[in-house]
Parts: C-alpha cells; sequence; structure tokens
C-alpha cells in the first residue's frame, strides 16, 4: 500500500468485519489514517490516539513534522529506492518503541511494514 487512501480503503474494509461497535486506536501515522475515515466509518464508534497524529483537514503529515525539528524516531529515516521510508533499527527501539520490551521491539522492528513517503504530503 503505497498511499493515505489505500490505508484508509484498508482500514474500511477491516471495519466492514467487525461486529458491533468498534473503537479503532491507533499510533504514529495510525492517527491520520484514523482521522482520514471521517464520520462514517463502519462499526466505528470511537478513535483512540497513542501519540497518534490527529490532522486538520487539507494538513498533510510532512507539513505538520516540518513545524518543528525532526523527532528523534525519524532522525535517521532512510528511503528506498522504490520511495518507501524505514526506521533504522537504533531509532525504532529506542524511540518509537521505547516503552516496549527491548527484545520484542527488535522483532517489531525486523518485521516493520516501509511508508510510503507519498503519504508525508497527503
Amino acid at each position: 500500500m503505497s498511499s493515505l487512501a489505500e490505508h484508509v480503503a484498508r482500514l474500511r474494509r477491516v471495519l466492514e468485519f467487525q461486529e458491533g461497535p468498534t473503537i479503532v486506536a491507533g499510533h504514529s501515522y495510525g492517527g491520520q489514517i484514523m482521522t482520514a475515515l471521517g464520520t462514517n466509518a463502519p462499526n466505528a464508534v470511537g478513535l483512540v490516539y497513542v501519540a497518534a497524529f490527529g490532522l486538520d483537514v487539507g494538513e498533510s503529515l510532512g507539513a505538520l513534522l516540518s513545524q518543528g525539528p525532526v523527532t528523534p524516531a525519524l532522525a535517521h529515516l532512510f528511503t528506498d529506492g522504490r520511495g518507501f521510508g524505514w526506521l533504522s533499527e537504533e531509532d525504532f527501539v529506542e524511540h518509537l518503541a521505547a516503552d516496549v520490551d527491548r527484545s520484542r521491539a527488535r522483532v517489531m522492528w525486523s518485521v516493520q511494514q516501509a511508508l510510503a513517503s507519498s503519504a508525508f504530503t497527503m
């Protein structure tokens, strides 16, 4: 998946399979996805932002992040040849998953899903 629209569409499909009222929780970029659901998300009755981005209409993640210094978790973000951003192991373990057991955080880093650079501009 390479766009915010694709991520939102995927979340909508997941919500359609839920039986009954569902609380959607998101962390980091997940907040942008949840916010973009709008008010007519199937079965979603509430959103919980856990250190997540809640953007205004028309605001992009890149524009928001550019308002201040680079966050420690993104200090060494690198983009591969296909335009997907990856976190370094150190930044993932020490900053993005700082409150997670280090062994578990390393496993999370090793299976991370890259974020399309285009997600920062939408």
